[in-house]
């Protein structure tokens, strides 16, 4: 009797210690989600400010996107057109692309730092000496 419990003992331990490896581990991924999240949104937040929209609303993930059109000076209902795949790539390109030029930088800046690896592109922007220059076209809302 006394080994048999013995063993169990032991199992406990076990699943105890994977237990609490795996709570320990999805603890540090959720801080480091949130961490990257404020990060972006801070960075957005003075890429916004700079172009004359509200920064805070980059803390709304799908309300931000909605003023980044703003100041690239897309129509509205291109929030909509996101919807669809594939579709969504395209214009998602298109609008870095935009976004970097009305700060004064060319389009493969838009297209790796934007795009690809937005956090440091809205960085480099928001933080950076880049001016917010809006092109002649007016915005249609």
């Amino acid at each position: 009797m006394g080994v048999v419990t013995s063993v169990l003992a032991a199992g406990d331990v076990d699943y105890q210690m994977e237990t609490t490896i795996g709570l320990g581990a999805v603890a540090g991924y959720v801080i480091a989600s949130v961490v990257v999240y404020l990060l972006a949104a801070v960075a957005l937040w003075k890429v916004l400010d700079k172009a004359g929209q509200p920064g805070w609303v980059a803390f709304i993930p799908v309300v931000s996107y909605l003023f980044v059109l703003r100041a690239v000076q897309r129509p509205w209902w291109w929030f909509l057109l996101m919807m669809i795949p594939v579709v969504n790539i395209v214009l998602a390109i298109i609008v870095a692309v935009d976004l970097a030029r009305v700060f004064g930088f060319g389009a493969v800046f838009g297209f790796f730092l934007l795009f690809w690896l937005p956090i440091i592109g809205y960085l480099v922007i928001g933080f950076g000496s880049a001016a917010y220059r809006p092109s002649e076209r007016p915005a249609t809302w």
